[in-house]
């Protein structure tokens, strides 16, 4: 796929078929951190409101865990780190012809360089279409590795705020959003903070995971996994798991 950037044309990865392991790795991890860190002022004010109702709440640990995401996200907004942006940086194959076949810190920066003088909505709108097309792709090969049912539960609380919303100002309701407000609260605490520092970090743990993973399918079935696409790593990886069952059927 290629999309305009500014006045720049960038090429992007947008199918699991060409789309390298090692990039979706990073795309993912990205993608994980700006949906618990962010680093605009809007994750700021997310991350504040959030806090405020778990103190409101007595719920201290959580508090105490979204106050320490807050540190972090104003770290990532003081030294101009979006992660939702370097996520559409791993996606990046070219820009203006010139191909990035690596796709580490330093690649990241020169991309999200290049592309400086762009607006920033722009880079959001190409992310936001490859990433549907890619989520699309893979729900439908890898269905029981990728039908997440809790990100369905937090739609569907959504879209019932949503109706509850627009009841309320088809029947003329005062103050609607005060009137939604429980599932308003629902929505904004429905996913559990999570700690992104130290070794037990979330961000540190899922780059262990990838790792453990792709050294299992290189003992097992004698492949480096890292240079396969996105489509041959999790064939290789359901073919393992489909193999260990009937191997444990045998027994």
């Amino acid at each position: 796929m290629v999309v305009k950037v500014g006045k720049h044309e960038v090429e992007l990865y947008d199918t699991i078929e060409k789309l390298p392991i090692v990039r979706f790795h990073r795309y993912q991890k990205m993608m994980l951190l700006d949906a618990g860190l962010g680093g605009d002022l809007a994750a700021f004010d997310s991350k504040l409101e959030r806090a405020r109702h778990y103190i409101l709440s007595g719920d201290k640990d959580n508090a105490s865990k979204e106050l320490e995401n807050l540190r972090l996200s104003v770290y990532f907004i003081q030294n101009g780190i979006t992660p939702r942006h370097r996520a559409f940086a791993a996606l990046v194959r070219r820009v203006d012809g010139r191909e990035f076949a690596e796709i580490g810190d330093a690649e990241t920066d020169e991309i999200l360089a290049l592309l400086s003088d762009a607006p920033a909505d722009e880079m959001d709108g190409g992310l936001s279409d490859v990433k549907k097309k890619i989520t699309d792709e893979i729900s439908l090969y890898f269905p029981a590795l990728f039908n997440d049912g809790v990100e369905k539960e937090y739609y569907d609380l959504l879209k019932r705020r949503t109706e509850k919303l627009l009841d309320g100002i088809i029947q003329g309701v005062e103050d609607p959003e005060a009137d939604a407000e429980d599932l308003t609260i629902k929505v904004l605490l429905y996913v559990k903070p999570k700690l992104y520092t130290g070794s037990e970090g979330l961000d540190v743990q899922y780059d262990k995971r990838f790792e453990t993973l792709c050294l299992i399918l290189g003992e097992q079935l004698g492949i480096d996994a890292k240079t396969k696409t996105v489509a041959e790593f999790y064939n290789a990886f359901e073919y393992l798991q489909s193999r260990a069952k009937k191997q444990k059927a045998r027994k």
